[in-house]
């Protein structure tokens, strides 16, 4: 199974005025924006059962020795990796944003 998960979070703090006067402004955004695409490989349906209003509930499983195989090939090094390279220039692209944004304030 794979699941991609982009976050993005914005924290900006501001302080104004001094000594007694001295205020802080502190501004946080966080988003989140998940896209699950599921591969189930190697899974294999150990029980399924209909539901009242006509649907179906499929329990689905993996045995020991494909659990392992396929967190092996997760754990593979990402070097040169084009999936590695996209996410780097996700997080680069909110860095990026965030920047703007505190531009922006001012």
């Amino acid at each position: 199974m794979q699941a991609e998960v982009q976050n993005m979070v914005k924290q900006y703090a501001e302080t104004t005025g001094t000594a007694d006067d001295e205020t802080v402004d502190q501004v946080n955004s966080v988003t989140t924006k998940q896209i699950t695409k599921q591969t189930l490989t190697g899974s294999k349906i150990f029980r399924q059962m209909p539901t009242p209003s006509g649907g179906m509930v499929v329990l689905v499983g993996l045995d020991a020795d494909t659990v392992n195989q396929l967190a092996e090939e997760a754990l593979k090094t990402s070097m040169n990796n084009e999936k590695a390279l996209w996410q780097k220039f996700q997080a680069q692209k909110s860095f990026d944003e965030m920047r703007e944004e505190m531009l922006n304030m001012n």
